[in-house]
């Protein structure tokens, strides 16, 4: 019964990711997994499926914060002179 649940994570990795190959999403869904040695006998890769290590895969976000609204306290800021 993990098909649907690894199905779904591949689709939420592309839905976040829409560029991604193939390779990329299945790598993301594999690194992003929980290794856990008790299932090393039961389950290929002996890795629980993990979303948000799948989502959390790669690169961090470095965009840093970003300005959303340009007046502060609802009070508009003066017009600039020409």
């Amino acid at each position: 019964m993990a098909t649907p649940h690894v199905t779904g994570v591949v689709g939420l990795v592309l839905s976040q990711s829409p560029t991604l190959s193939y390779s990329d999403v299945i790598g993301r869904v594999l690194n992003g997994a929980d290794v856990l040695p008790g299932l090393s006998s039961k389950v290929a890769g002996g890795r629980r499926l993990n979303a948000f290590g799948a989502i959390n895969v790669g690169a961090p976000d470095t965009t840093g914060p970003r300005i959303t609204a340009a007046v502060a306290n609802g009070t508009a800021s003066p017009a600039a002179s020409d």
